[in-house]
């Protein structure tokens, strides 16, 4: 499946042509404008408005950055800037129109993207904070899958998941967080706390493996509670 995720990801994501991108999780100035200009496909609630995260939350953010990146070759960097390559931002009851069913659907979170001469140029994210960001939440996993998005993973073309591509339901949350559909071990209990397998293999496909990372001899543990994440390591003897 790894190999067909990949062809089909191919052609329906892109990367940044930098090796290093900034994201922002306190400065909502273009996230506003970028919305309002998107405003016949995305609401949300405008006395609420787009807020920035709290300190804690954007804490979270840093965190969730480091766990894609640290397996490719991009960097992610917080800037205080009010232009970064990438804004977090809070808002309310996110909708989005779906123009096959003509219906306004619930997001915990969304991604808008801007692609500019094949590449990715701005990544604006909004996340309801009615959700919690604690690690092994649904709020957690909703920010992984949004950050997917700002990396690259479907970016272009008609599909917006994997699952919608041939409405393809092997494709569930057990090897993607970008999927919408339940899987065996990634349901509601527990959500994903890491990138999953395919998700990590699409993205080092577009930027290259990190082989710094964990190149020696590791030992990894699990503690007996039920979760839900990918290990991958770079070589060496493990266990």
């Amino acid at each position: 499946m790894t190999v067909q995720y990949l062809n089909e990801h191919f052609t329906t994501g892109t990367k940044w042509s930098s090796s290093n991108v900034t994201y922002n999780a306190a400065s909502t100035a273009r996230a506003s404008q970028t919305y309002a200009a998107a405003s016949g496909t995305i609401r949300f609630d405008q006395t609420y408005g787009i807020n920035p995260l709290n300190t804690a939350d954007q804490a979270v953010v840093e965190q969730v950055f480091a766990e894609w990146t640290k397996h490719i070759n991009l960097t992610a960097s917080s800037s205080t800037s009010a232009t970064p390559n990438i804004t977090v931002s809070y808002a309310k009851n996110i909708q989005s129109y779906d123009a096959i069913t003509e219906q306004w659907v619930d997001n915990s979170g969304m991604a808008f993207k801007k692609i500019v001469n094949g590449a990715i140029s701005q990544v604006d994210i909004l996340i309801d904070p009615a959700n919690s960001l604690q690690k092994g939440t649904w709020g957690y996993e909703t920010l992984l899958h949004e950050v997917g998005h700002s990396l690259g993973l479907f970016t272009t073309g008609t599909n917006d998941h994997p699952h919608e591509i041939s409405r393809d339901f092997n494709y569930t949350r057990d090897n993607t967080i970008m999927s919408y559909e339940l899987g065996k071990v990634v349901d509601s209990t527990p959500n994903a706390k890491t990138p999953m397998m395919c998700d990590i293999a699409a993205l080092q496909h577009l930027y290259g493996a990190k082989t710094t990372e964990t190149p020696g001899n590791n030992t990894y543990s699990m503690t007996g509670v039920k979760q839900a994440s990918t290990i991958w390591d770079a070589g060496g003897y493990d266990i």
